[in-house]
């Protein structure tokens, strides 16, 4: 879930052109062997990471021990070679930006027993199965640079990067200067109409032969990182122009409930007696269960089985819950158009 301040926008988007959200997608790919050179059919090849909604995606090696992961957002990976006969082995730590192809390949050892060796180290950082030129710029890296607050003005610090100046006269940026204009992109001698703009993949920009801007606003602190791509782009972009992919950071809502006795309560006895009978342990435990919410008591929860208190979507890790935060009220009419949204999105 991301908490775009143009989420009716991008809610529609979401119906009209959900098909176009892979172009954003990254992989991991490479060749499997064993210890004497050669390649390892069949292994299966697992990768993880919270960026995932399903949490982990395989594959298995072909008959030249190769491999490919395809469809991943941008994140954190480990993946997990696995193979009858041999140590497993898993590889942590991984980074994969943008659009890249990030290779990993590997080596398995014979083992008579089940074993799995963990390698931590430094992600590969040549992508040597593409041959499309993209500069990702990660959440660092815009925290760190003085610049303008979005993508297109920011991409104007690339080397060989402009903007096209008819609108608004500004053709570079200096530390920022350029401020929140918008802007349309070229390089290579291109013309900056062939600019197309997506967040998390899906296109945002308008439909206009005079213009490639977009009428979509975003928050520069949502943002987890910018992609732009500028050469040899996949045959999914029906243009030779810059690419620019706004990819948000993932997170969601934090919900609490609260049983609380209103001031002047006519019978503030029967609602502390209400409060205790929820808080037992036994009654909380099933009344959770029967409603898949998660609970704060201790006592409720030892009395779950392990299938449920285990389950990440119900009880999410302390690092998923870093990246939620509190709803917050926008007022009648915001709370309308969201249900409205909402309501035609599901029956879509």
């Amino acid at each position: 879930m991301r908490a775009w301040a143009s989420g009716i926008a991008i809610g529609l988007g979401l119906v009209l052109v959900l098909p176009t959200a892979l172009l954003a997608q990254g992989a991991i790919g490479g060749t499997v062997k064993d210890s004497t050179g050669a390649v390892l059919p069949g292994v299966t090849v697992e990768a993880s990471s919270d960026a995932l909604i399903e949490r982990t995606r395989s594959a298995v090696t072909d008959a030249n021990g190769q491999y490919q992961i395809v469809n991943l957002r941008p994140g954190t990976y480990a993946v997990t070679f696995t193979l009858a006969g041999f140590n497993s082995l898993k590889r942590e730590g991984l980074i994969l930006t943008g659009a890249n192809t990030l290779p990993v390949s590997v080596e398995l050892s014979v083992g008579s027993v089940e074993e799995t060796l963990t390698v931590t180290g430094a992600s590969p950082v040549v992508d040597i199965q593409n041959t499309r030129q993209q500069a990702v710029l990660t959440r660092e890296v815009l925290d760190a640079i003085p610049r303008a607050r979005n993508a297109q003005n920011t991409g104007m610090l690339l080397p060989g990067m402009v903007a096209d100046g008819s609108l608004n006269g500004v053709t570079h940026d200096v530390g920022g200067s350029s401020g929140e204009n918008q802007v349309t992109l070229a390089i290579h001698g291109g013309t900056a109409l062939d600019q197309t703009l997506q967040m998390d993949g899906f296109p945002v920009h308008v439909y206009d032969a005079s213009t490639a801007m977009s009428g979509i606003q975003y928050s520069d602190a949502q943002v987890q990182e910018f992609n732009f791509e500028f050469s040899a782009i996949s045959a999914e972009t029906g243009s030779g122009g810059v690419r620019v992919n706004v990819v948000p950071k993932e997170g969601g809502n934090s919900w609490q409930d609260t049983m609380a006795i209103a001031k002047g309560a006519p019978h503030p006895n029967n609602a502390h007696a209400y409060i205790n009978w929820i808080c037992d342990a036994k009654v909380n435990a099933d009344l959770m269960a029967a409603i898949n919410y998660p609970t704060p008591n201790a006592a409720a929860k030892a009395l779950m089985s392990d299938d449920y208190k285990n389950n990440p979507i119900i009880f999410p890790s302390a690092e998923q819950l870093k990246k939620c935060e509190p709803s917050t009220y926008l007022g009648e009419d915001a709370t309308s158009a969201r249900e409205e949204i909402w309501t035609a999105v599901q029956a879509a």
